[in-house]
């Protein structure tokens, strides 16, 4: 039994690896920086969740689900999803989920499925369990009526990935959310990790470019106040220092070098897309990427 990585994944596996981990699959593919990482396929979700569909597995009472989180990974999986952790090298990772619904080109399921950060050894049998029973949650349910063109069954892998400590984190649409204009990008930045811009929690900054120009036409400053970021090895908020605040999170050079990476990403997929990011130093890392959908940007 050995789990595929990253790098050896493309757009052809999501049904086996899901639509996140298939999407950074194409990344690599195209030689981009995306954090190194392996993939548990669906078919062990599957086995755990007693192979059952989606909407049958949702009949089962909350006290059923919470004994399925306390049941044991099996003893040779668990050593398989331990030894390949060891072979990443990574001090710690974040655990996410990957479905085969997940990230398509009408909906996206942003912010549905369970994802866990700075993960330790002793923690990932456990997040890969929540990743696996956030597929029977009542809200991918809620979800899934919503959108009945959707399959009934969602089928999970998870992706266990090396944890990058940003600087700096965002989002970038290569497509401007409000005028569709394909020639702008949208892009917003918060100091540390994205988890607060994606809450709503701080304001971030917020940067438009012009990519046939390639200029920055406009930058406006969020005057953010707290930050997620590792302190002694726990995710806390801390303050973000006045002067930070109130000066440009994500240098000039960056922004154009995720400019022109973004804009590699969607003409490789022929449509806009909603680009997950981290930067650490000088360095930019690409940790997500899904079409812009209506329901995306609204």
């Amino acid at each position: 039994m050995t789990f595929p990585t990253l790098d050896r994944l493309s757009y052809q596996d999501r049904p086996q690896v899901g639509g996140k981990a298939a999407n950074l699959g194409e990344l690599c593919s195209l030689g981009l920086p995306v954090p190194r990482g392996f993939v548990i396929p669906t078919r062990f979700s599957n086995s755990f969740l007693r192979g059952r569909s989606a909407r049958s597995r949702s009949q089962q009472s909350a006290e059923s689900l919470d004994s399925l989180l306390e049941t044991p990974v099996p003893p040779r999986l668990a050593r398989e999803i331990l030894r390949s952790y060891n072979q990443l090298g990574a001090r710690a990772t974040s655990v996410r989920s990957s479905a085969n619904v997940e990230d398509a080109a009408d909906v996206s399921f942003a912010g549905v499925f369970e994802s866990f950060l700075n993960v330790e050894k002793h923690e990932l049998l456990y997040a890969v369990k929540r990743c696996w029973l956030s597929s029977v949650a009542p809200r991918v349910m809620e979800y899934l009526a919503r959108h009945s063109t959707l399959a009934a069954s969602v089928d999970m892998a998870v992706i266990v990935q090396e944890l990058v400590e940003p600087d700096v984190s965002g989002v970038c649409f290569t497509s401007h959310p409000i005028s569709d204009d394909a020639d702008i990008l949208f892009i917003e930045v918060v100091c540390g990790f994205g988890e607060l811009l994606v809450s709503g929690r701080v304001t971030p900054d917020s940067y438009t470019y012009h990519f046939p120009s390639r200029q920055i036409t406009s930058a406006v400053i969020g005057n953010q106040d707290l930050a997620r970021r590792l302190v002694a090895g726990t995710l806390c908020d801390v303050p973000v220092p006045q002067a930070l605040r109130q000066s440009q999170k994500m240098s000039d050079a960056l922004i154009h070098n995720l400019a022109t990476t973004s804009h590699t990403i969607a003409t490789h997929y022929g449509r806009p897309q909603d680009i997950e990011f981290a930067v650490r130093g000088n360095t930019l890392m690409l940790l997500q990427s899904r079409p812009i959908t209506t329901n995306r940007r609204q």
